[in-house]
């Protein structure tokens, strides 16, 4: 009868630290390991880029989720006031990457063809999102803002464009 009873305790003793272990695992696992779904909205007049489902979307030159779907839908412009076609790209992100409601997600073109896919510029410093929020999306870099960059830096009359910091190293300023 004493086996007995050191059995059954040894086989209670063991399913009790199952439990405790699966516990541990549930309650103490650090948060923010799971995916979480977001809505990244373009109009349709500034979404020039390639994607696909399955494309990556990546942070930091890391691979950071994957684009489940992509579809065009007509919603009101919250600037406008007025029914606009958006493309919407349903992506499945890490929550890890803490991203915030005004982060800025970019399409960007591959190099030599191929898929595209979506970048996350920066990740934002307001309200956390959340699963199923629509973030609006920043237009492709295109040969325009090129330009336009290259003529800040050549401008003259800022003293922190490249010209005018050239100009004052020639001068000896």
């Amino acid at each position: 009868m004493p086996a007995e009873r050191n059995a059954f305790k040894l086989g209670l003793a063991m399913i009790l630290f199952f439990v405790l272990f699966i516990v541990v695992l549930v309650y103490l696992a650090p948060a923010g390991g799971g995916n979480l779904t977001l809505y990244v909205r373009f109009p349709h007049t500034q979404f020039t880029t390639k994607l696909q489902p399955g494309a990556q979307v990546t942070c930091g030159g890391q691979p950071a989720g994957s684009i489940e779907k992509i579809e065009l839908r007509v919603e009101t412009d919250e600037n406008s006031g007025y029914e606009e076609l958006f493309a919407i790209v349903t992506c499945r992100v890490r929550s890890s990457l803490g991203l915030r409601k005004d982060c800025v997600i970019r399409p960007v073109e591959a190099l030599l063809g191929g898929m595209g896919e979506l970048v996350i510029k920066d990740r934002g410093l307001g309200d956390p999102v959340q699963a199923h929020d629509i973030i609006d999306g920043a237009p492709t870099p295109g040969i325009d803002d090129l330009k336009d960059s290259l003529a800040g830096q050549l401008d003259p009359n800022d003293p922190s464009s490249l010209l005018a910091l050239l100009q004052a190293q020639l001068k000896g300023e």
